[in-house]
């Protein structure tokens, strides 16, 4: 993995960033969660089965997230979010991306049994579940 991708970027490190306050822009929030989405599309390039379906789903979720993102801007720009911080918006739009139906992928921690070797690859795994608990 960390031959493949050069500055990885996951849910879980998203989500600590997000409650520790270190965006100080909802852009620099959108192109870290950008990151996200791109590596995905890098390691999952023309895998295997599953592979294929993880590109297609953080396909889908990327397309999602870039219209919840210019909603929290478009709402951040008009009179009736002046008492909802932009970061917390964000955190809502997190909630609700977890609810989407090709979310399937993200929704909750990956077992051993159904991705073999993923946390050996994957040292600190993040799914929207878990991001949302520690929001």
């Amino acid at each position: 993995y960390y031959q493949i991708i050069q500055d990885p970027m996951d849910l879980r490190t998203l989500d600590q960033q997000l409650v520790e306050g270190r965006f100080r822009t909802a852009e620099e929030f959108a192109n870290t969660l950008r990151l996200i989405w791109r590596n995905a599309f890098t390691v999952n390039a023309g895998g295997d089965r599953h592979g294929k379906q993880l590109f297609e789903q953080a396909k889908h979720l990327a397309v999602v997230s870039e219209g919840l993102v210019e909603d929290v801007y478009a709402e951040n720009e008009s009179a009736l979010t002046r008492d909802v911080p932009v970061m917390q918006r964000l955190l809502l739009e997190l909630f609700h991306m977890r609810h989407n139906t090709l979310a399937i992928w993200f929704r909750e921690p990956v077992r051993e049994a159904d991705c073999p070797g993923y946390h050996d690859v994957i040292a600190q795994p993040m799914d929207l579940h878990t991001a949302m608990q520690n929001a």
